[in-house]
């Protein structure tokens, strides 16, 4: 009989920076996975490829559930990021961000920043938020929620 799954394996991003004591549940280690392949379409290949961007415009092209009250509150101009202006910051049309969505699980070569970062620090400033967040509300795992109100 075979055990439970080993979840921080699945959770990889675990090995870089920032560190910290709760993983990322499955859907918001999605989001950082789409980033993550939307940064490499985008940033340029000496700095790190999840920037603050890239995270915003997979939270708001996410299809989990959270993503998706997230993606309708912030089309309201008064509540959040208009999705055109997020993706307008790195030049990049929705189709890109659609299609690098496509692509999940941990890469067989993870690229790194010239200086060994795979988050930017903005990037890096909302997962740890998040995981402030999750605490705050005694959560077992940082998911999408926290993601969304660490922005």
């Amino acid at each position: 009989m075979a055990g439970p799954p080993d979840i921080s394996r699945a959770d990889w991003l675990l090995e870089y920076p920032p560190s910290r004591s709760l993983l990322l549940d499955q859907e918001a280690l999605r989001i950082y996975e789409h980033a993550y392949y939307l940064g490499l379409a985008v940033e340029k290949e000496s700095e790190p490829p999840i920037s603050f961007t890239t995270v915003m415009a997979a939270l708001l092209s996410g299809q989990d559930e959270t993503s998706r009250w997230f993606a309708r509150i912030a089309s309201r101009d008064e509540y959040g990021p208009e999705p055109a202006a997020v993706y307008a910051e790195k030049s990049v049309s929705e189709e890109v961000v659609k299609k690098s969505g496509t692509n999940q699980g941990k890469p067989n070569s993870v690229r790194l920043s010239t200086d060994k970062h795979l988050l930017t620090s903005s990037a890096r400033a909302v997962i740890g938020n998040a995981e402030n967040w999750a605490h705050r509300v005694a959560g077992s795992d940082i998911g999408v929620r926290h993601l969304v109100e660490s922005r």
